[in-house]
């Protein structure tokens, strides 16, 4: 468990939930700013500023839980929760670099303040992506990856090598 700590997992669980937070609040102000004769952003449409935080405040409150009481089970649980937000956070990126350069070259283009608000969005999901994979990666290292375990497949026969399938 000393591993998972090493990771500083409370500071990072607090951070995934503040950017998750402040991602929620852009995502209401972009709600709110009126679309007058052009098409909302892809990102609005598709209703990341509402599943993404969710998923962050859910995984940053899972590794809060885990650096206080480092069970196994919890470690385990904020590993599963926190590798799903970053692949959330990736398709959510993807989603912001999309929408971002389809507003830039977009007949009707989009006011600056929508296209610096959903740009923002963007880096703070990339951050969330770097947080929830480096929490990802401290949990793997205590609940997968144990290096004192080695599998050795040995063949009853020498002449054999073992087929795995």
């Amino acid at each position: 468990m000393e591993e998972f700590l090493k990771g500083e997992p409370k500071v990072l669980g607090a951070v995934q939930i503040m950017i998750a937070l402040i991602n929620l609040s852009i995502g209401i102000i972009m709600i709110s700013i009126p679309f007058d004769h052009r098409e909302p952003a892809i990102s609005l449409i598709l209703a990341t500023p509402a599943w993404g935080p969710l998923m962050f405040i859910i995984s940053g409150s899972l590794s809060i839980s885990a650096a206080v009481k480092p069970t196994k089970r919890l470690v385990t649980i904020s590993l599963v929760f926190n590798t799903i937000s970053a692949v959330l956070a990736a398709a959510a990126s993807i989603m912001g670099i999309i929408s971002v350069i389809l507003g830039l070259r977009s007949p009707f283009l989009k006011n600056e303040v929508e296209t610096g608000i959903d740009s923002l969005m963007l880096i703070l999901n990339l951050l969330e992506f770097c947080i929830a994979v480096s929490v990802s990666a401290f949990g793997c290292k205590v609940t997968c990856c144990n290096a004192r375990e080695v599998v050795v497949i040995q063949s009853p026969n020498p002449g054999m090598t073992p087929m795995l399938p």
